[in-house]
């Protein structure tokens, strides 16, 4: 296996520092790309999402499963499950789960009479953190298993 992906990942190394035009050999192509207009942008939305990604799940993740671990609110083996149940599905699931239900055309815009747009920073958002959730709170809910109760 590690010969498989190594011999891919060696051939797309190598592929990236041949230039196409001139046939040298170099950096010049990651040096084009860093010049490129609006990879500076791409990659400071992709380093935002990705920080309010992680606090918005670690804060979701931390309230789940503490009221899982810690309380005694009704249905918690229901609400386990539940929350368990998107890491057995594709990704693929989710994403058409969110368009159908919040999509232009989907579910809860038709029933509250407005036009939804998930289709930007916020449908991601709520994309990602849907996505991630599930193993956060698996994560935490062994942490807080494993800890001292006392500093709970």
């Amino acid at each position: 296996m590690l010969t498989f992906f190594g011999v891919l990942m060696l051939s797309i190394l190598w592929h990236s520092l041949l230039d196409d035009r001139s046939g040298t050999f170099g950096v010049s192509n990651y040096l084009a790309l860093m010049n490129a207009p609006g990879v500076w942008r791409a990659m400071w939305n992709s380093l935002v999402l990705g920080v309010v990604t992680t606090l918005v799940t670690l804060a979701l993740g931390f309230v789940v499963a503490y009221g899982l671990k810690c309380t005694a609110m009704p249905a918690k083996h229901f609400i386990s499950f539940a929350t368990s149940l998107p890491v057995l599905a594709p990704s693929l699931v989710l994403g058409l789960g969110l368009i159908f239900l919040l999509g232009r055309n989907g579910i809860v815009g038709n029933l509250l009479g407005v036009r939804l747009n998930i289709y930007g920073f916020w449908g991601l958002l709520i994309a990602n953190v849907l996505y991630a959730l599930p193993q956060a709170i698996l994560i935490i809910r062994v942490t807080l298993r494993q800890s001292d109760t006392r500093q709970i």
